[in-house]
């Protein structure tokens, strides 16, 4: 007995293998792509965090490198204009005094898309924890000849004597009396504290001066906070609040001092104080003494630049150059430590780090939203071939089977002529009905892949008519009512219409039981086609492939495509299908709009 062979059934398992294969390939979830733009984002930041560190590292070394030259160009030109007045007695005090005053720095590091006045980072020589900018003048021998030491400096112009007017410095002895210690001690307290537009501020009313030697001593006065207010312009006096004031009080019997008092002087063509201006400027003992083996003669000169890293943290910019007076040279050395992790510069660091991130995250998740949408719309797609693959293969499983018997048994020659007819016949039917599941699957796959809208002017009922005269022998034998009422123009692809129009009529037809209605309404808004039915059928799942309202007719008696075509040609040509089933009436609804 020869071994049986069944094609169909062999035929589905390779399809279901096929299906079961494509199935298991791994899809990228959202949380895959949420890890994925974890691993972005913290590599782009951590470059932006690395370049946006050297860019501040570059513009510090920029701004310092170009402020030392500055710098040293104005000394060289005080130097030389003070050299040529021709006083040698004082002119080591007065370079110390211009040293301590002007001998300063300011790097500025402008935010990113900010512009200067909106927002930056400030380090400041003076004021800024880890920041100094020392001058020394140093002549042949390594002394040194003049520097911005630090110390207490004050303007006066006394009204008896406006020649003997200029800098004085507070004198040495000063320092060690107690009320003196207690004066700087309170500007170190308030100059720690101020903040970014604040700055101590001491007024003398009266001073203990030396004009032999030009010196002075604090009598009486006062030190504050102030903080500016306003605009610099063309006013007198910038606005300033005041706070933490502290007297100044000093009483000494030296017969090297008098007293000169605060007052102003009224002269013709002019006015002006006596006490013009008080302040402490300069680098204390220990900073300058640092630099003790840097500050040294030299018959070169240096080039601007970073030299070394200081001590005390933070990095040296600096340079010397050569200095003539009466013919003796002299070198002008200056040194800027800078910090580059100064804390203001470090909160801006932070801050446009941690911002360069959140808006990367941020725009990460838009991009894994977006590209997890299209991955769902692309898993649906392929979820919707899928299923109709796998339905194809199911429902072409029975007449395959079937065909596969019939030709078995048309193998046994015992068979009558009728019953070889009957198998044929049944063969004849089974490929027919699998061609046309085939065509159809193929005609909806070409819908979804290459369809293109062809829009034209078309009258509805007009093809809701030529529909109905290919059922009109079916009406008949079934001795159905059909009406057909209302017509409508509509600029749409005329095929579409028409193969919706059949599919619905087709469907109506078909499921309505004999001695029912069929009828059929058009309007400028729908087409609507109702039919009667004998059961309620749920409606939900019809527009999908191969869904059956009736699940006990067989695979044979329909196809389970007609509804899904409709309603795939609609939505490509902007209409929308609406289905709807009571116990006695089916519904279906073609939305033009």
């Amino acid at each position: 007995m020869r071994k049986r062979i069944r094609p169909g059934i062999k035929l589905s398992e390779r399809i279901g293998r096929k299906i079961k294969r494509r199935s298991s390939l791994k899809r990228t979830t959202l949380k895959r792509l949420l890890l994925w733009a974890l691993i972005a984002v913290t590599a782009v930041t951590a470059v932006f965090a690395v370049r946006f560190r050297s860019y501040i590292n570059s513009e510090i070394d920029r701004q310092a490198e170009e402020q030392i030259a500055r710098r040293l160009s104005d000394i060289q030109r005080y130097i030389n204009k003070r050299a040529d007045e021709g006083r040698r007695e004082l002119l080591m005090q007065d370079i110390s005094v211009y040293l301590a005053l002007y001998t300063n720095y300011v790097i500025d590091i402008r935010e990113p898309l900010l512009g200067r006045d909106k927002g930056s980072a400030q380090v400041v020589s003076h004021r800024s924890e880890g920041a100094y900018a020392v001058a020394v003048l140093v002549d042949r021998n390594n002394g040194i000849a003049a520097s911005n030491r630090r110390t207490l400096y004050s303007l006066f112009v006394p009204s008896d004597n406006r020649d003997e007017g200029g800098y004085y410095v507070c004198d040495e002895s000063a320092f060690a009396l107690p009320q003196m210690q207690e004066l700087m001690q309170t500007y170190d307290e308030m100059l720690q504290n101020a903040g970014r537009d604040s700055f101590p501020e001491i007024k003398l009313t009266s001073a203990y001066i030396d004009r032999r030697t030009r010196t002075f001593i604090p009598r009486t006065g006062t030190v504050s906070l102030f903080t500016m207010g306003g605009e610099y312009d063309t006013a007198p006096e910038v606005k300033k609040s005041y706070s933490g004031t502290k007297d100044i009080s000093i009483t000494i019997d030296d017969s090297r001092f008098e007293v000169i008092e605060q007052r102003r002087v009224e002269e013709p063509g002019m006015s002006y104080e006596t006490i013009v201006l008080t302040d402490l400027y300069g680098e204390k003992d220990e900073i300058i003494s640092r630099f003790s083996s840097e500050l040294v003669f030299r018959d070169t000169t240096d080039g601007y630049g970073m030299l070394s890293s200081f001590d005390g943290g933070g990095y040296v910019y600096g340079s010397s150059i050569p200095v003539y007076i009466d013919g003796e040279q002299y070198m002008l050395c200056l040194r800027f430590v800078v910090d580059h992790d100064d804390a203001e510069v470090t909160r801006l660091y932070y801050k446009w780090v941690v911002l360069f991130a959140a808006a990367s995250v941020l725009i990460a998740l838009l991009i894994c939203w977006y590209r997890n949408v299209k991955n769902k719309l692309k898993y649906e797609f392929e979820d919707y071939q899928r299923a109709l693959t796998d339905q194809l293969a199911h429902d072409i499983k029975t007449p395959l089977m079937a065909v596969s018997g019939y030709a078995e048994n048309l193998r046994d020659s015992r068979l009558t002529e009728t019953e070889q007819e009957q198998y044929l016949d049944s063969i004849l039917d089974n490929t027919a009905f699998i061609d046309r599941l085939v065509s159809r699957t193929l005609y909806l796959n070409h819908m979804i892949d290459v369809y293109e809208p062809k829009p034209e002017s078309v009258s509805v009922s007009e093809v809701v008519k030529k529909a109905l005269e290919k059922y009109s022998l079916l009406l008949g034998e079934k001795h159905m009512i059909c009406e057909v009422s209302g017509d409508a123009e509509l600029r749409t692809d005329k095929t579409a219409l028409t193969t919706v129009t059949e599919n619905l009529i087709s469907n109506a037809v078909k499921y309505t039981p004999e001695n029912g209605r069929v009828s059929v309404t058009v309007d400028k808004d729908r087409l609507t086609v109702t039919n009667t039915v004998t059961d309620k059928i749920d409606t939900e799942e019809l527009k999908r492939p191969f869904a059956r309202g009736d699940k006990a007719r067989s695979n044979t008696s329909g196809h389970g495509l007609g509804l899904a075509i409709a309603d795939r040609a609609a939505g490509l040509n902007g209409m929308s299908l609406e289905l709807s089933c009571t116990c006695d009436q089916f519904r279906a609804a073609l939305i033009f709009k």
